[in-house]
């Protein structure tokens, strides 16, 4: 929430990778900071060097980290996982709508692209 330096430098040279989301619908928080903070590390540190260790995920109608009328759900684990040790960075996420522990519905959710 207060990330204020955008020289991710250190992070990225050894290796380290940011799967950051954050919901359209958030009551709490300002979505907006987020985006805000993402399109200035892309600034500094050039458009293609921070897609290749750091995805910003905005989630449709995602309240604050989960739920919603939108897509509350995402497997965020399995995407850095797969990221980290098999080197495929995250083109997409499938986010879904649980309603009583069954999946209504799904979407694709696409990282922000800058």
């Amino acid at each position: 929430m207060n990330a204020r330096n955008p020289d991710l430098a250190p992070l990225k040279k050894r290796g380290g990778k940011i799967v950051q989301y954050s919901g359209w619908a958030d009551p709490q928080v300002n979505p907006l900071p987020g985006v805000e903070y993402y399109e200035t590390v892309s600034q500094r540190t050039g458009p293609a060097a921070t897609r290749d260790f750091y995805r910003l995920f905005m989630v449709p109608g995602m309240f604050h980290c989960s739920g919603g009328p939108g897509c509350g759900t995402a497997d965020w684990l399995a995407a850095v996982m797969d990221w980290v040790e098999e080197r495929h960075r995250p083109a997409q996420l499938i986010g879904a709508h649980v309603e009583a522990g069954t999946t209504t519905r799904t979407r694709p959710c696409a990282p922000i692209r800058r």
